[in-house]
């Protein structure tokens, strides 16, 4: 797997504002302090974005917010390789994009970057590892993430709906199914995640990531 490095993180990688979430969920000060509130959304913001598969940095981090990124591919991962599969950084800016094959820059017309698919590819058709370069390695450089103000309202919305879940279940047991009562007091539990596979995110918040082209596509 080529490696992801990010030199300066960004300070904070909430998807939505303290602001918007005590807007639209009715949640005060007093009901819940700006700290505790702050950290929920942080948390359900990073789950979020390792939902969608984003490609964590040299340091575990996951993001869908604008940062400069390296992408390093080793000899071995390019030496016979025609397309390279970059990490999954959804809005990879292709106009911020250098690549350099053992250390030189290449021409912009040398290459094509598809940002959706995040696949890079040479015009001339050969493998990434050919020319002589069969010890090189290939390094990418670019912009890569959303400006807090254009995170696609889906991304906001999956982190409200998981804030909400917290706040609603604040106080009881989330893996309470069901109670009877009828005779003997009969209990039910939920056992794993709430979405596919285990998953801690709905299925529904998934579903509408997914549709939005925002999930990892699957390789293979």
């Amino acid at each position: 797997m080529p490696a992801l490095t990010v030199t300066a993180p960004v300070a904070d990688r909430s998807l939505v504002t303290v602001a918007r979430v005590r807007a639209e969920l009715g949640i005060t000060e007093a009901d819940l302090s700006t700290e505790v509130l702050t950290d929920w959304i942080r948390d359900d913001s990073d789950a979020v974005c390792a939902a969608c598969g984003a490609a964590a940095d040299q340091k575990r981090r996951r993001t869908f917010l604008e940062e400069a990124v390296t992408i390093t591919f080793s000899p071995l991962e390019v030496r016979t390789a025609r397309r390279l599969v970059l990490p999954w950084r959804p809005a990879l800016d292709a106009f911020t994009v250098d690549v350099r094959v053992g250390g030189v820059l290449l021409d912009a017309e040398a290459w094509h970057l598809d940002p959706a698919a995040l696949l890079l590819s040479r015009r001339d058709g050969c493998s990434w590892g050919g020319g002589g370069g069969w010890n090189d390695d290939v390094v990418i450089t670019g912009t890569a993430g959303w400006v807090p103000d254009e995170v696609p309202a889906s991304l906001r919305q999956g982190v409200l709906r998981l804030v909400r879940l917290r706040w609603e279940g604040k106080g009881r047991d989330l893996t309470l199914k069901a109670i009877s009562t009828e005779g003997a007091v009969r209990e039910e539990f939920w056992i794993g995640g709430t979405g596919p596979g285990g998953s801690g995110i709905p299925a529904d918040i998934m579903a509408a990531l997914r549709a939005e082209g925002l999930v990892a596509p699957a390789m293979g």
